[in-house]
This record gives structure tokens, C-alpha cells and sequence, in this order.
């Protein structure tokens, strides 16, 4: 929207300052935001797609072992519709004890690609419980980045419905 103002004193205030603000209100034309070429292509590039993010460690020695795994997995459906999972796990051996622990959680809803600029653009994720999530997508030695964080990008997993 636009607000248009006439502002002078009011001895000096006269109709030529109503006819110079409607002169003006009525040059305004509105359009529809232009999307970004970036942020087209990502767009189109995300339909379909499954990312995936993979950690792992792991240590041992002669009567011990430890490590860790955590994993991510974002399926974009060409509907606009999203499947986020992941999960994450740590364990610890000592020889003489044992532990371990492990966390998983997923969601869903609606997913889009938003301009930043001109040459960037996020990852929008709106989950069906009212929760978002922005991530700042980038491209790299053919790679493909989320907050900065390597994804791997993969299609034709029949995922999507």
C-alpha cells in the first residue's frame, strides 16, 4: 500500500494541494512481485528432491568404543507438500559399562522457495502444527547447501504421492 500526503500550514493550505496528492494516487500502478531468477531455479530444482544430510563418528581402542550418527531427510514433494525426519543416536563402551541413547522426530506440511536478493534465495519449510524453518540455500562444486551444511540432493525415490 501507499499513503499519499499534502502537508503545509493551514493558512497556506488550499485545494491545489488535494488536486496534487490524487494527481499522484493516480499515477500508482501496482503489480505483482517479480520472483528472482535464483530463486526460480531453486524452485525448480527442489521439486521432487529428497535432502539429505549423513554425520557419523566413531573411536576405538583396545577394550573400548565410541560414536555417534545423526541423519536428515527432507523429501520436497512437486505438490508443495514436505516430509521432514530425522534421527540421531550416540553410543559408548568402556569395557566395563555400557550406554547409549538415541532421538528421532518428523514432521510435515508445506514447503517454498522465497527470493533474498537477487542472487540468493531460502528454503521455507511451514509444518502442519503452525512451526517454520528458514535455510539459506546455496550451490557450490555441485553440491547443495542448507544453512551452509552439505545435503546430498536425489531424485525418483517414489516418496512423493
Amino acid at each position: 500500500g501507499v499513503t499519499v500526503l499534502a502537508v503545509t500550514d493551514p493558512t497556506n493550505y488550499n485545494e491545489r494541494y488535494q488536486e496534487l496528492a490524487w494527481m499522484v494516487i493516480e499515477s500508482l500502478r501496482f503489480s505483482a512481485p517479480k520472483e528472482s531468477p535464483v530463486a526460480k531455479e531453486w524452485d525448480e530444482t527442489l521439486k521432487g528432491a529428497k535432502l539429505t544430510y549423513l554425520e557419523s563418528y566413531s573411536s576405538s581402542g583396545y577394550d573400548s568404543y565410541g560414536g555417534y550418527s545423526n541423519r536428515i531427510e527432507i523429501l520436497l514433494c512437486s505438490s508443495g507438500q514436505f516430509s521432514y525426519y530425522g534421527s540421531s543416536s550416540i553410543a559408548v563402551d568402556t569395557g566395563g559399562a555400557y550406554g547409549n541413547s538415541s532421538n528421532q522426530g518428523d514432521g510435515s506440511g508445506t514447503w517454498s522457495v522465497q527470493s533474498t536478493g537477487a542472487q540468493s534465495a531460502n528454503l521455507l519449510l511451514k509444518y502442519s502444527n503452525g512451526t517454520t524453518e528458514t535455510y539459506e540455500l546455496s550451490y557450490s562444486d555441485s553440491k547443495t547447501f542448507l544453512n551452509g551444511t552439505r545435503y546430498f540432493r536425489t531424485y525418483d525415490h517414489g516418496q512423493c504421492y
